[in-house]
């Protein structure tokens, strides 16, 4: 299946999705999304789900047939300037107890928060013990791994928050 991907109402590329055992694999074509930071999102006839974060017009993802399910029936994609409102997180805007380290960013999803924390390779893992809870992104030109984070301040594994 073949979504259109529009800003607004000029479609600038495509969403491909196929089905996998219990899995959809998504690929993003969009060779004009290459100033920036794009947040693209599959709209259905119930809702919508974040399928990530480009900065090259292309993406990969996989997306869980559970997670896909709360979309209903997809009809498109969208793509929004900006990266999704990530900001150097304030004293106390995530719950719990976590040490946040020096340049990490977050940005309000649903009841929780994306959390950003800068990577090198080579380097020592972030939050090392969550490590598999880490999903690794490519944002204006640096490393990062991103975790989900309820509204109790606790990572978790799904973006379903």
């Amino acid at each position: 299946m073949e979504l259109p991907l529009f800003i607004r109402d000029q479609q600038v590329g495509t969403v491909r999705a196929e089905m996998e055992t219990g899995e959809t694999l998504f690929t993003v074509a969009a060779p004009r999304l290459t100033q920036g930071l794009w947040r693209i999102t599959l709209q259905g006839t119930e809702g919508e789900v974040l399928l990530g974060v480009t900065e090259t017009g292309t993406l990969h993802r996989r997306l869980s047939r559970q997670l896909l399910s709360r979309a209903g029936q997809l009809r498109t994609a969208r793509a929004e300037k900006g990266g999704g409102g990530w900001h150097a997180p304030g004293q106390g805007e995530i719950p719990g107890r976590l040490a946040l380290p020096t340049g990490a960013l977050c940005c309000r999803r649903g009841r929780g928060y994306l959390l950003a924390l800068p990577w090198e390779e080579g380097r020592p893992f972030p939050m090392a013990e969550l490590f598999c809870l880490a999903r690794l992104r490519r944002m204006e030109g640096r490393n990062w791994a991103v975790f989900t984070i309820n509204e109790a301040g606790e990572p978790v594994w799904t973006e379903e928050i």
